[in-house]
């Protein structure tokens, strides 16, 4: 008997699908995060965090905005490291702004593989399984 194949990365919009808006702001909080945990791990990690950010921020436990989201105590290790506020970490270079918006809009329009989350750590596959 062989063992079935791993499912791929799921394919699609935040999990479940939901309309986001998000203001400059929010975008520019959503891209600080995303290099300053992930700058280093290619296009993967960064719509990794992006989905995470979404994630939690839709599911409102960590709260109702993406700034609130982004500076929950102990979620992002970049934030605590700059102080708990992620206007504290470095902008975003000209070419990391270009990488961080195509990323997002491939995230908002459902054409990003990455794996929905609510914690860059769980390995599962359902965001109803991962733990806060």
């Amino acid at each position: 008997m062989t063992t079935p194949p791993a499912p791929p990365l799921i394919p699609g919009p935040v999990h479940p699908p939901v309309a986001v808006s998000l203001t400059p702001e929010d975008q520019e909080a959503i891209g600080r995060v995303a290099f300053a945990e992930a700058g280093n791990q290619g296009a993967d990690g960064l719509a990794g965090v992006i989905f995470t950010i979404l994630n939690r921020l839709h599911g409102g436990q960590w709260g109702a905005t993406v700034p609130a989201v982004v500076n929950a105590p102990g979620q992002f290790e970049p934030v605590m490291r700059a102080g708990g506020t992620w206007s504290k970490l470095p902008a975003l270079t000209p070419g990391q702004a270009v990488e961080y918006d195509t990323i997002l809009h491939l995230v908002l329009r459902g054409r990003a593989s990455s794996r929905p989350a609510l914690s860059l750590a769980v390995s599962s596959s359902s965001v109803h399984e991962a733990a806060p």
